[in-house]
């Protein structure tokens, strides 16, 4: 979530917690007037400072996810993540193939 949501940021954070989904998803948000602080206030797991820096943490956090569902297969929860331009998520399944899904 950049700048243009830092007024809903907090409400959306809320509504994962009370839709009990807050700890299967990633939170990041940043941009210019927001901070690591206001990211730690809100409840935001992580925080970039711009775009850019958005999309290789990203890559990290798929990245270090991919390992983690790689070294323990018994245990495969589904993931997703979710481009808040388009509207679409992909998730991980069970079998390992990502499924697409419009919302």
């Amino acid at each position: 979530m950049l700048t243009t949501t830092m007024r809903n940021q907090r409400s959306v954070i809320e509504a994962l917690e009370k839709a009990v989904l807050r700890s299967h998803v990633k939170v990041m948000v940043g941009d210019a007037p927001v901070t690591r602080r206001w990211a730690e206030e809100i409840g935001a797991g992580d925080y970039a400072k711009d775009a850019m820096s958005a999309v290789l943490l990203a890559r990290s956090l798929m990245e270090q996810k991919a390992r983690s569902l790689l070294a323990e297969p018994a245990s495969r929860p589904h993931f997703c993540v979710r481009n808040a331009t388009v509207s679409t998520y992909v998730g991980l399944q069970p079998h390992g193939r990502p499924e697409r899904r419009s919302g």
